[in-house]
């Protein structure tokens, strides 16, 4: 289970979205042109991708529950990190706010499989 754990943590934290906010790049091909000529991701945007995250994590810990009782542990992290490899190239490829949102939500569930 180590090595399963330490998996989870890295990718939890390499895929977190709040570092990328600022970064000029996820900006331009994601914000909002302002009128001096600056792009930003509006608020209420990098307030859902959080959120979704986080709701996405609490119905992931409901799924791990009943999985784990009914399927082992085992077979538990060995499908949350199916889904993982699975959701994780969405918010990668995303070229959208909204495309970014959904992916964030569903790599949550897995996360919340995880943190058991």
């Amino acid at each position: 289970h180590r090595g399963l754990r330490s998996t989870s943590v890295n990718l939890c934290a390499d895929v977190q979205m709040g570092s990328f906010y600022g970064q000029p790049a996820f900006q331009r091909r994601f914000g909002v042109e302002q009128p001096d000529g600056r792009y930003i991701i509006p608020a209420n945007w990098q307030t859902g991708i959080q959120n979704s995250i986080t709701v996405g994590v609490l119905i992931g810990l409901y799924i791990c529950g009943y999985c784990q009782e009914r399927f082992g542990s085992r077979r538990t992290y060995m499908a949350g990190m199916a889904a993982m490899i699975c959701t994780i190239f969405i918010p990668v490829f995303s070229t959208s706010l909204g495309m970014l949102l959904a992916g964030s939500f569903l790599m949550g569930i897995p996360w919340g499989i995880f943190r058991r």
